[in-house]
């Protein structure tokens, strides 16, 4: 049964809005050769769908129902459950899953620690999390936000529902490590083009294995 208290998102459409994040993702997830995947807080399904139709055995996951209504009303060959991290990981049934994909998730969480004891538990042995968050780690980026008092628009606290933690690598990696996953691979990327790419936020990437 999903969580009865969840905070309701509202989702419009099937759009992206994170077409250069996605297209770092596909290609990070290529390189470890892997076949199921779970979506976990995948919203409308668009990254889903991406890696379904390129050949993936994809669950997607959300605890929002309009965005799951979104992803089911798009005809793919994934899979879509009402589900989150806050929800016991057995609803899920007894299969298990090469990698976990959380993207833009952990930011959002009150209780960070339960996405990865999450993932662990429907992982296969030496299976793979992948993580994605905005990254406050680079540090010349925080003081010029400092300097152009640009702090409000990072935090987004008038923003229902929006980010509540803040990561760098060094956090990440304790969340992870506490959680049974070794970082394996890690890299930043900016997802705009124009001019604000020198000022704004980079997402980080963070792939974990699983520790048996």
């Amino acid at each position: 049964m999903t969580s009865s208290n969840r905070f309701t998102y509202a989702y419009e459409n099937e759009a992206s809005t994170h077409e250069l994040l996605d297209q770092s993702i596909l290609n990070t997830i290529d390189k470890f050769h892997v076949r199921s995947i779970l979506d976990l807080g995948c919203g409308n399904g668009n990254l889903s769908i991406k890696l379904s139709n390129i050949g993936y055995d994809v669950t997607g996951c959300d605890p929002e129902e309009s965005a799951i209504n979104i992803a089911n009303s798009i005809k793919s060959n994934a899979v879509f459950k009402l589900l989150g991290v806050y929800d016991e990981p057995t609803a899920l049934g007894s299969s298990k899953f090469d990698l976990v994909l959380a993207s833009e998730v952990v930011e959002h969480l009150f209780l960070p620690r339960k996405l990865p004891s999450f993932a662990y538990n429907v992982l296969k042995p030496n299976g793979f999390l992948v993580l994605t968050t905005p990254y406050y780690g680079n540090y010349f980026k925080n003081f010029i936000s400092s300097v152009l008092n640009k702090w409000d628009d990072h935090f987004t606290a008038l923003w229902d529902g929006g980010h509540i933690k803040f990561w760098s690598l060094k956090t990440l990696t304790k969340l992870l490590n506490e959680g049974g996953f070794e970082v394996v691979d890690c890299h930043t990327i900016n997802r705009q083009l124009n001019i604000l790419r020198f000022l704004w936020p980079n997402n980080i990437i963070i792939v974990a294995k699983k520790r048996s």
